[in-house]
C-alpha cells in the first residue's frame, strides 16, 4: 500500500508540473505538439489517473455503482490522454508519413467506441469482449508506438554523437522518454481485461501482485518523464561526463 500511495503520488505530481508547464510553453509557442502532450498529461496523467483509482474499489471502498461511474470516467480521459498521445507521436516523429495519420485517427475512433466497457454490475470489468480487448489493445499501442519511435531516434543520435553532430544530453532525452512510454505501455498491458482475468479473481480485479507491478511501472515513467523534460544539472552532468570518457 505504501509503494502504490508513493507511486501515485508521484505520478500526479509529475503529470501536473510537466502538464502545466508545457500548456504555458503551447501559450506562447501556439505549437501543437506541446498542447498535445501536455493536455494529455493533465487529462491522463492527473484526472484520468485519480479516477481510476478511486474507481477500483478494492482500493477505496466506494460504492459499487460510485466506483463503476469513476472507472468509466477514469477510462474515457485515459483514452483522450492516448489519443492525444497518437497525436503527438505523429506530429514528432511522422509528421509526413500518411500512414501516421491514418493510424491516428484509427486509434482516436477506436478509444471513442470503447470507452465504455462490459461490466459485471460490480463496478469492475468483469468480462472480455471485442470492445474491451480493442481499447486495451490501443491503449497499449500508443505507448509501444511512442517508445519504438523514440527509441529509434535515440540510436540514429548515437550515431550522430560519435560524429560530434549531436548533444549527448539530448540523446538521452530521447532515450528517456522512451523508456517512459514502453513503461506506460506495460502499464495498459497488464492492467488489461484479459490480462487481469488470466491473472486475478474471476471478478476481474486487482490482485495485489498485479498492483505492485504496476506501482513498480508507474514510479519507472515519472521518474523517466521528469528527467526528460526538467533533469537536475546533476544529471546533465552525468550524461555529459560518460559522453566525454566514451568518447
Amino acid at each position: 500500500m505504501a509503494l502504490l500511495g508513493l507511486s501515485a503520488l508521484a505520478s500526479v505530481v509529475v503529470s501536473l508540473v510537466l502538464g502545466v508547464r508545457l500548456l504555458r510553453l503551447w501559450s506562447r509557442s501556439r505549437r501543437l505538439p506541446e498542447l498535445a502532450i501536455g493536455a494529455s498529461f493533465i487529462a491522463a496523467g492527473v484526472m484520468g489517473y485519480i479516477a481510476t483509482v478511486l474507481g477500483n474499489p478494492g482500493t477505496v471502498g466506494l460504492p459499487d455503482t460510485t466506483a463503476y461511474r469513476m472507472m468509466i470516467s477514469g477510462i474515457a480521459l485515459i483514452s483522450f490522454g492516448v489519443a492525444l498521445t497518437y497525436f503527438f507521436v505523429w506530429k514528432v516523429f511522422r509528421p509526413d508519413a500518411a500512414w501516421a495519420r491514418v493510424l491516428f485517427w484509427i486509434a482516436a475512433v477506436a478509444l471513442l467506441l470503447t470507452i465504455v466497457p462490459v461490466s459485471g454490475g460490480s463496478g469492475v470489468v468483469a468480462e472480455v469482449s471485442g470492445s474491451t480487448m480493442i481499447g486495451d489493445l490501443v491503449r497499449f499501442g500508443g505507448g509501444a508506438w511512442g517508445a519504438c519511435e523514440s527509441l529509434r531516434y535515440y540510436g540514429l543520435m548515437r550515431k550522430r554523437m560519435r560524429l560530434g553532430l549531436a548533444e549527448p544530453v539530448v540523446a538521452n532525452r530521447f532515450l528517456l522518454w522512451g523508456v517512459a512510454s514502453l513503461a506506460t505501455g506495460a502499464i495498459f498491458l497488464v492492467t488489461s481485461t484479459a490480462v487481469r482475468l488470466a491473472l486475478s479473481p474471476a471478478d476481474g480485479s486487482v490482485t495485489p501482485g498485479v498492483m505492485t507491478g504496476v506501482s513498480l511501472l508507474t514510479l519507472v515513467t515519472a521518474i523517466s518523464q521528469w528527467l526528460a523534460f526538467l533533469p537536475p544539472t546533476r544529471y546533465t552532468r552525468w550524461i555529459e561526463s560518460r559522453a566525454v570518457a566514451a568518447a
